[in-house]
């Protein structure tokens, strides 16, 4: 008897023991389960303990369960997504995309602050490898399709579509505060008024292997990838990286950086012609040529570069895996490895009576995402009247000057007609004068008809 207890008493310590070490191991080893995200309702619930693990599983779009609650344009009375994390309680978890993407994200917070899929990473924070594309983010400040604030680390991860706010929008990520960025990109439109980047607004942290091609439009602390930075000891370093997106703004202007305080930057790079600005607070400029050519990026010769990029050049649609960047050498822009932009074409035509005067007619190539600028001119005599064809992106159809984002190939032409010219009025004008003519000389000859008063003297 005293065998079977001693026995049993073994047994169970085994098992007590084993378990013991696993739990030990699993601490001190860092593993903890992950939650896996299908749908809309998933992400949604990454609010509820935003120190976890997650991983998406599949793509979320317009068409994926909870979309049209939680982050279409009529969620939540009109304001679309409320961004995971804020300043208080920010996401300190990490979030795997796997390579999946979050596209049609529609979020508008106009009064507020941090506004992305994320509102605010915080230290410790981990997003890798998701995309979020097709995205409308607007808010007051701390705006990215992403990320508005982001103080952890993001890596492997991309966007596009349209970012709108005051101060410290970016493509990617608003403010990034000693936060480190990798191996991203954006070609999201940005739009604001201060210390607005294609990639990042305000950096005080760093930014690698990185590079934006999106539209950025501002009034001050304005660049291609970063429109304000700072550095000290601990952050604003760009390195590495690059922007080829059209830039404009008043004042601090960059074709890669608006304004840089302290900060360290180093093989940069910026498409003077695609930017439309020659100069830049930080980096170097480059034609489109030269930014197409794989020694711009590994020859120590070239201006600007002090150490060779990590590159391979490859023939269109291979992928070298071996090196963080590729590029297809005299045909693209370098693009981080499995990463290769999507380009789309754009047929541009018009009618008689005038002509697209920008950028012009023909069959121009634009990375998905980009806005394109369009302004049609009417000729002497003609008006504009409209945009058709593939019109669904163009802004505003019934305008000359519009926008149209780049979400497909598109085929649009720009419709005049005659105006009505001065002389075709006459025959109206003549007849209002007659008509006017004729009932002045009825009325007089009326006045003509009438018996002439009597001015009879009174007697006295």
């Amino acid at each position: 008897m005293r065998e079977k207890k001693s026995l049993s008493i073994r047994v169970i310590s085994f098992f007590i023991a084993v378990s013991l070490a696993l739990l030990v191991f699993s601490t001190f080893a860092g593993a903890s389960p992950s939650t896996d995200i299908w749908d809309w309702y998933d992400l949604d619930a990454v609010r509820d303990n935003l120190g976890g693990n997650y991983r998406l599983i599949n793509n979320l779009n317009a068409t994926t369960a909870g979309y049209m609650e939680l982050a279409s344009a009529t969620a939540n009375e009109g304001r679309g997504w409320q961004p995971i994390g804020t300043s208080t309680d920010a996401f300190t978890g990490s979030f795997n995309g796997q390579g999946h993407e979050v596209t049609d994200l529609f979020a508008r917070r106009p009064a507020g602050k941090g506004a992305g899929l994320f509102g605010h990473v915080g230290l410790g924070g981990v997003i890798e490898a998701v995309g979020v594309m097709n995205a409308s983010v607007t808010a007051d400040s701390y705006v990215g399709c992403l990320a508005g604030w982001n103080e952890g680390t993001v890596s492997n991860s991309y966007s596009s579509g349209s970012v709108t706010g005051d101060t410290s929008v970016g493509g990617l990520v608003g403010v990034q505060n000693y936060g480190n960025l990798s191996n991203s990109y954006s070609t999201a439109s940005v739009i604001g008024v201060a210390a607005i980047g294609g990639l990042v607004g305000w950096n005080n942290g760093t930014v690698h292997n990185s590079f934006s091609g999106g539209y950025v439009s501002g009034n001050s602390s304005v660049g291609g990838l970063v429109g304000h930075n700072v550095g000290d000891l601990q952050g604003g370093i760009v390195s590495n990286s690059y922007s080829a997106g059209r830039v404009t703004g008043e004042s601090r202007v960059g074709g890669l950086v608006g304004y840089n305080l302290r900060g360290t930057i180093s093989n940069c790079f910026w498409d003077v012609e695609a930017s439309s600005v020659s100069i830049s607070a930080a980096g170097t400029g480059k034609t489109t040529a030269e930014m197409m050519r794989i020694a711009t990026f590994t020859d120590t010769a070239t201006q600007g570069l002090d150490q060779p990029w990590d590159m391979a050049a490859v023939d269109s649609e291979e992928i070298d895996d071996s090196c963080t960047w590729n590029i297809v050498d005299g045909q693209t822009l370098p693009f981080l490895t499995g990463k290769q932009l999507i380009r789309y074409s754009l047929t541009i035509s018009s009618s008689e009576g005038g002509h697209v005067t920008t950028p012009g007619e023909g069959t121009p190539a634009y990375d998905a995402g980009i806005v394109v600028n369009l302004a049609a001119e009417a000729e002497e005599g003609h008006r504009f009247i409209s945009w058709t064809g593939a019109v669904d992106t163009i802004d505003n159809v019934n305008a000359a000057v519009t926008t149209i984002t780049m979400q497909g190939s598109y085929t649009i032409r720009a419709n005049f007609e005659e105006a009505l010219p001065a002389a075709a009025n006459l025959p109206l004008i003549g007849g209002i004068v007659a008509a006017l003519a004729v009932a002045g000389l009825l009325v007089f000859l009326k006045r003509r008809s009438r018996p002439a008063p009597t001015n009879k003297r009174r007697r006295t």
